[in-house]
């Protein structure tokens, strides 16, 4: 189980006999514990026939913290732990550091007689359940794809728009570029990023527009991290995972998550990327320079300012894919406090982690919202948080359609 699949996985080992089931497997778990009823009885049939459990967990997760997780591991025996270092709230995909040892635990474990006493159907879950209490864990259902990226070209590759579960808010890591990535100035010559200030003119697009650069969302002078690298014929661009850039797809334009660029997307250069893997970088540190459009140009591709919260492009409620773009909402954000509070650009305040103040609040804001229930949390939520969105949007200078501004 994932996420909140993962959260139903002691729930369903505490309604069946003992060795139904050979193993259980949970990524970024956690226990029910806004359901009393529920959290009984997985407490009561603890450790559910001393079944062997791998529970595998990101450092990097935002949205279920590992203290968490751990606690749901603490119901089984000698659980197998696996913690990735540059793992968030995501199923490990080829590109994790830990994948070989998930597949390794997998078949180890695998069994080969034939001998399955699984169940014909789901167990029953109606005993000791109210059937109108609402739940409160995160609402994440399970991906159909790990949103990691194979660099392989595979054609089993996600497309870009991953499932909503994978929500990840990782305020350390916001999605930025490194100090050596490369911008361009007014007058042709180009500069590296940890050497631009507030007020220096950049490339914002394709068109050759030049616009001032009137904040950093991220200025982190000294930083560990690991970079999407992305290349081209002609160029490499480096960036976190959750960073938006932009994409030729089928003749329209969209700004995607770098960790689901595909091999073969079309860059708004109009070259394909030719290769793709993620590569750590210490020391490097790290750069989101925000500008009038919310666009910069990073050596030679188009780039938002902005990352997506989701691994999406869209932001998803649940199971449905709202017209809204990250980008759009990033930047619609963005322009409330520089349209509505003096000074924004003069005074600036980053918190110790590099983070703009004003953007560490709307991660954490939407941290909460994301692990939420959906119905009684997160859509009543984010209809007024779109709602005052919108309404910025209609009293600022307009930004373009939902899905490319």
């Amino acid at each position: 189980g994932y996420s909140q699949g993962a959260a139903f996985v002691p729930v369903y080992l505490s309604r069946v006999n003992d060795g139904t089931f050979q193993i259980a497997i949970t990524f970024c778990g956690y226990l029910t514990t806004t359901h009393v009823g529920l959290l009984g009885v997985v407490e009561e049939r603890s450790p559910y026939g001393e079944i062997p459990h791998l529970v595998w967990m990101g450092e990097r997760d935002g949205v279920i913290l590992n203290s968490m997780t751990r606690e749901m591991a603490d119901e089984f025996t000698d659980p197998e732990i696996i913690v990735s270092e540059s793992g968030g709230h995501i199923v490990p995909g080829q590109n994790d550091p830990t994948f070989g040892q998930v597949v390794a635990w997998m078949v180890d474990h695998s069994t080969t007689d034939g001998d399955d006493d699984s169940p014909s159907s789901s167990p029953d879950m109606s005993d000791n359940v109210d059937s109108n209490s609402p739940s409160s864990e995160p609402n994440d259902d399970s991906p159909s794809s790990s949103p990691e990226v194979s660099d392989d070209g595979d054609n089993d590759s996600p497309s870009l728009s991953p499932s909503p579960s994978s929500v990840t808010v990782e305020i350390p890591n916001y999605g930025c570029f490194g100090g050596d990535a490369l911008v361009e100035r007014v007058d042709g010559t180009k500069a590296r990023m940890e050497d631009l200030s507030i007020g220096d003119f950049v490339l914002t697009g394709d068109d050759g527009a030049h616009e001032a650069v009137t904040s950093f969302g991220h200025h982190q002078p000294i930083a560990d991290v690991e970079m999407v690298q992305i290349r081209t014929k002609s160029t490499t661009l480096e960036l976190t995972h959750d960073h938006l850039l932009l994409l030729l797809l089928d003749n329209n334009q969209e700004y995607v998550p770098a960790s689901v660029v595909q091999i073969g997307n079309v860059l708004s250069s109009g070259e394909a990327v030719i290769s793709k893997e993620n590569v750590q970088r210490r020391g490097a540190g790290l750069y989101a320079p925000f500008t009038s459009s919310g666009t910069i140009v990073v050596n030679g591709v188009v780039c938002s300012s902005y990352v997506t919260l989701q691994n999406s492009t869209y932001l998803q409620i649940g199971s449905w894919e709202s017209p809204f773009s990250w980008h759009w909402l990033g930047h619609t954000y963005e322009k409330s406090w520089q349209h509505f509070i003096p000074g924004t650009s003069k005074n600036v305040t980053y918190t110790e982690d590099g983070i703009v103040v004003h953007g560490a609040i709307a991660l954490k804001i939407a941290n909460w919202i994301f692990t939420e229930n959906v119905f009684f949390v997160q859509i009543p939520v984010l209809f007024v948080v779109l709602f005052l969105l919108i309404l910025v949007s209609c009293l600022t200078t307009p930004i373009g359609s939902f899905a490319t501004a």
